[in-house]
């Protein structure tokens, strides 16, 4: 290769026309040894222009990408870097980032964390040295090269567990302490040049310490020295140069950033290492030293940060939002809260009241832009940065404090009692007030007067003139879910207020909606209460739901929708279908939009901007349309005026390959087929087939997605699923399909095989035909491997389906074999061979009885006609029956133990439910007082399950360091822990079972009791000699025996009653003389 051609040739990339033939040489120059190095010289030569060095690093980048790790299925597609080339780049990336300018530099550090992802520290040992040698270079380009590249290694470990996170800490353990001497320098200097390179290092601490922290390399002495360093940050005043400049500006320097990072920093340190009595066992002294040394400085810094906020001088918006974040952490604590309490009222009147008033902005983006203002209000990631969130939470803190309720009522009453009071004063205080709703709705002192506070002071604003009022009007609505309404007249007229929002033609969407969410709302809490007021209004208000929603798309709509649905199933059954079609013309509205965006995508238009929010709102919808069908479950003539729309929704997902929507649609086709199946129903089986692949894992749902489906079909008309033979055979493609592919699940495998059973099951005398195939697919499967060690479910389920082919037709099953691969004649002794290995992975009802079924079946064989497993040990074989009789007995049992269990739940939760009745918001007070400690129990109880993992994983440590001390088999040796690998728990009901077959069924399905003592009678007419080594047993197996033949007796006994009572019961002479006297001696 030559340099001046290869350079030439990334110039030619940059100039319109010559492009193609310059790409295509340069892909061919990429399969050559010493390629991607010499674009990485290239990119650093100073005499060539930047735009040939820009399109070699990106080159660079790309091939590094690329070709680095080469996956098997991407090998056509990529040139695999040489092992050569590999140890060249690893060898000079570092010292050419240092001389790479900054728009170089940045796909260097791209490509270098590519490297890092997959060749530190096995193939790179010595990267860290590399690292630790630009940090003692005094240039500050050296460092700002090795503080990148520390960055870069962070982020490729940021995110995994704390145990893989340890050839990070290796690096670490040699870089950081150099990392930190020059970030003293740093923090000492001040100034905007030294900020660029403080923000590397803050970036790289927060990667480290975001998600957990490694005792071993920062101890608390360490600890406390970084915190130290970010105090003086945000204690050091912003260079005098900075502060000159305009807002807009300043917000954008170095300097201020830095101050942001050490905020965030500060206050993820406290919630995870900081914080007493919340934080982890191994960072209690971590939590000790920083409320000795710390807490009260930065809270300190904290007000005095908020002070400058409230005196109007300039403070970046997030620096304030995570000021905030901490001091609502930090104000559950008592120390804290002390040093606070003098400040609160001035905080909350000076800084938490004017965030939670309204702005310019917000004014002008509701008047301009009203959809854009309507999704910024409902947009929950907003609020994790938004200042006014975390004023809020500081709002929720301070009033769990004993006396700050009540002075804080005062004041806002005030402000709304006093008719001079500005606008904003007002609505800022109503915004207050809904802050103020739960704690006031629960607070013994003023629960009972809440009611009259929402009468006189939010009712009547929800019809003011001024649309920020009534907005947070109804906003207050929404936040007195829970307020105990004695007087019903109240609530009646709340939610007649909210209800002529709603109707009101002329008001505002976000009002609109925000009432739609406070009726919400009320409902969820108080429906018993608050149901009569709205039960007039629900086809309207349904109405004007999907309006608004065919106005914003907003997905919280279809959240209200679907409660109004479940909770007024008599008014919206008459309105159902009215209900269903606007579903269903907004779904094909978004669809069509949907369909069109992915389109402009496809082309390179900017398009698609809003496909999230859609997506989000069209699944709402569907799950809108499948609480309908619930609903009108048991009406089939409304279900069957649904059926048009459910299927013209489905049709729409599945011609337009809407994947996202695929789950949905499948869901729905299952609620409308599983009682009946139409006409129209039967068009949607083809498709299935159709959007199924038979290769590989793609978008497509797979057959367990299908299952439920698929097994309706079967099951629900199986005259009309026979009618046309494709159906078998597409139900059979599918099946195959699904057991040939190993790149899909186990739970996969498991459903085909399930499927084949029951097609075999319910279609007796149907199918012979495709039995000769089902058996070869399953035994194909069983000899393919790739079977899971623990919790075995497959094998089980493949043998079971070649005992239903027994079950279908024992003589077409015996003439199938010749031709049955591998094992031909031979087949069943394999079978009972491997049922007889696979005890241990049977589990459940049905998959017992089969076993059970299967051999009954072989002992009214002649003794000569038995497989080995059978014949040869007849002692193994009555232990293996009892122990099967005796899972579906625990079964039974622990079914029964669940559904009482859930029974008496339900009366706990009525009872608690007229508890609440009786005793509405019944609390008892929580103020804390100055010297209280505010504990999360949320988080007491995550400490708490943390020690007990822990615990567990010590026992699991102890018991392998035992196993591993002595290697001898049959010790007994078994963890406590139910957790530990290899303990084997009983599973009463798989998951599989819910397809049920006609053996399943109660009165007419298979009963295993008769089936087994018609055998034995059989056996011991057939074979005395092996009979009496089956029931001779000993011990409590004997008595387990003993009880068995007991129960087989009552089963037949009943059969035989209910078989009488079926027929009509005994007949008697009507006309028979009754005796005049009886004889009972």
């Amino acid at each position: 290769m030559e340099v001046p051609t290869i350079v030439e040739a990334l110039k030619a990339t940059t100039v319109m026309g010559s492009q193609k033939e310059a790409l295509s040489y340069l892909d061919e120059a990429s399969k050559m040894i010493g390629f991607l190095p010499l674009l990485a010289e290239i990119s650093v030569n100073q005499e060539i222009e930047i735009p040939v060095r820009q399109a070699a690093i990106i080159f660079f980048k790309n091939g590094i990408q690329r070709g680095w790790v080469v996956d098997e299925e991407d090998e056509k597609d990529a040139t695999p870097v040489s092992e050569q080339d590999k140890s060249v780049i690893r060898t000079k990336i570092v010292p050419q980032i240092v001389f790479a300018p900054p728009p170089i530099r940045v796909h260097f550090c791209t490509a270098l964390q590519n490297i890092l992802r997959c060749d530190y520290p096995e193939k790179w040992p010595d990267f860290p040295h590399l690292v630790a040698a630009l940090l003692h270079i005094e240039d500050a380009n050296s460092w700002l090269s090795a503080f990148n590249v520390s960055h870069r290694l962070t982020k490729v470990y940021e995110y995994r567990r704390q145990q893989e996170k340890q050839p990070m800490y290796d690096f670490m353990a040699t870089v950081l302490p150099l990392i930190y001497v020059r970030f003293q320098t740093l923090v000492a200097t001040g100034t905007e040049e030294s900020a660029v390179l403080e923000h590397y290092i803050l970036k790289i601490f927060y990667c480290l310490t975001q998600f957990s922290m490694n005792t071993d390399l920062i101890n608390i002495e360490t600890f406390g020295h970084w915190i130290s360093q970010l105090v003086r940050i945000l204690e050091r005043p912003i260079p005098s140069n900075i502060s000159e400049r305009d807002e807009e500006d300043q917000a954008e320097t170095m300097s201020w950033k830095c101050k942001k990072w050490a905020i965030k920093i500060i206050t993820k340190l406290f919630d995870r290492y900081g914080a007493k009595g919340q934080v982890e066992k191994s960072y209690l002294p971590y939590a000790d030293y920083y409320f000795e040394h710390f807490a009260l400085p930065i809270v300190n810094c904290v007000l005095h940060i908020l002070q400058d906020y409230a005196s109007k001088k300039f403070v970046t918006e997030r620096y304030v939002f995570f000021a905030l974040s901490h001091l609502a952490d930090a104000l559950g604590h008592a120390e804290i809260w002390k040093v606070v309490k003098p400040h609160f009222n001035n905080l909350v009147l000076h800084v938490i009241f004017p965030s939670l008033c309204y702005t310019d902005e917000d004014e002008e983006l509701w008047e301009t832009e009203e959809l854009d203002f309507i999704r910024q209000r409902h947009d929950y990631f907003d609020e994790l940065h938004s200042p006014s969130a975390a004023a809020a939470n500081v709002l929720q803190a301070g009033l769990k404090r004993k006396g700050v309720l009540e002075e804080m009522l005062q004041h806002f009453i005030n402000v709304l009692n006093d008719p001079n009071s500005p606008i904003r004063q007002v609505d800022g205080a109503l915004h207050v007030l809904a802050n103020l709703m739960p704690k006031l709705a629960t607070s013994r002192k003023f629960k009972k007067d809440v009611e009259k506070l929402v009468h006189m002071h939010i009712i009547p604003r929800l019809h003011h003139e001024n649309k920020f009022i009534r907005l947070h009007a109804a906003f207050c609505m929404k936040m007195c879910d829970q307020v105990s309404f004695k007087h019903e007249n109240i609530l009646k007229e709340s939610i007649e207020g909210l209800m002529g929002r709603i109707g009101n033609g002329e008001e505002l969407l976000a009002i609109k909606i925000e009432a739609g969410i406070a009726i919400n709302a009320i409902l969820d809490e108080q429906a018993d209460k608050a149901a009569k007021y709205i039960r007039p209004h629900v086809r309207s208000l349904l109405t004007e739901l999907f309006r608004l929603l065919t106005q914003t798309s907003l997905d919280e709509l279809t959240n209200i929708t679907d409660s109004i649905i479940e909770t007024f199933p008599e008014e919206v059954i008459p309105v159902a279908v009215e209900v269903a079609t606007e579903i269903h013309n907004l779904f094909v509205k978004y669809a069509n939009q949907h369909h069109d965006e992915s389109d402009a995508v496809d082309e390179g238009d900017a398009g698609g901007e809003d496909e999230e929010d859609k997506t989000i709102t069209m699944i709402g919808l569907l799950s809108t349309l499948q609480t309908l069908l619930d609903l009108v479950d048991d009406n089939p003539e409304i279900s069957s005026k649904l059926e048009p729309v459910v299927f013209n929704i489905v049709h729409t997902i599945y011609t337009s390959d809407a994947f996202d929507f695929f789950e949905d649609a499948v869901s729905l086709v299952e609620s409308v087929i599983v009682k009946h199946i139409s006409d129209k129903a039967w068009e949607f089986y083809p498709m299935i087939r159709q959007k199924f692949d038979m290769s590989g894992p793609s978008q497509y749902p797979t057959l367990n997605d299908y299952m439920s489906c698929l097994h309706s079909y079967l099951t629900v008309d199986t005259e009309k699923f026979l009618s046309l033979p494709e159906r078998s055979i597409w139900m059979l493609e599918m099946c195959e399909a699904t057991l040939k592919n190993f790149e899909l699940d186990a739970d996969a495998h498991v459903h085909a095989a399930k499927l084949l059973e029951c097609f075999i099951l319910q279609c007796p005398g149907r199918i012979n035909e495709f039995i000769p195939n089902i058996l070869q697919v399953a035994m194909n499967r069983l000899q393919a491997g790739h079977f899971e060690e623990t919790n075995n479910e497959l094998v089980p389920q493949l043998l079971v389906v070649l005992i239903a082919a027994m079950h279908y037709n024992f003589e077409l099953f015996v003439q199938s074999l010749p031709s049955l691969q591998p094992f031909g004649m031979e087949t069943v002794q394999w079978l009972f061979a491997e049922i007889f290995a696979n005890k241990e992975h049977i589990e459940g009802i049905h998959n017992r009885k089969m076993i059970l079924y299967a051999i009954c079946l072989m002992l009214r064989l002649p003794h000569e006609h038995q497989p080995p497993a059978i014949a040869n040990d007849p002692k193994v074989v009555a232990s293996y029956c009892l122990e099967l009789f005796d899972g579906i007995d625990k079964c039974l049992k622990a079914i029964a133990e669940r559904k009482k269990e859930d029974m008496e739940s339900s009366d706990d939760d009525d009872d608690d439910s007229e508890t609440d009745d009786e005793h509405p918001n019944r609390t008892i007070d929580d103020e804390l007082r100055d010297s209280d400690d505010d504990i999360d129990e949320g988080t007491l109880e995550y400490l708490e399950h943390l020690n007990k993992e822990e615990k567990k994983e010590s026992r699991k440590r102890d018991g392998t360091a035992m196993t591993n001390g002595n290697p001898a088999e049959g010790d007994g040796f078994r963890s406590d822990s139910e957790d530990s690998e290899g303990f084997h728990m009983f599973q009463d009901e798989t998951d599989i079972e819910s397809y049920i077959t006609p053996i399943d069924d109660e009165e007419n399905g298979l009963n295993v009791y008769i089936e087994f003592k018609k055998s034995l009678e059989t056996l011991q007419g057939n074979s005395p000699a092996q009979f009496t080594q089956l029931t001779h047993l000993q011990g409590d197996e004997a008595e387990s025996l003993k009880k068995l033949f007991e129960l087989c007796v009552q089963q037949e006994n009943l059969m035989k009653s209910l078989a009488l009572k079926k027929s009509g019961g005994c007949e008697f002479d009507a006309a028979a003389k009754v005796p005049t006297s009886f004889d009972f001696s």
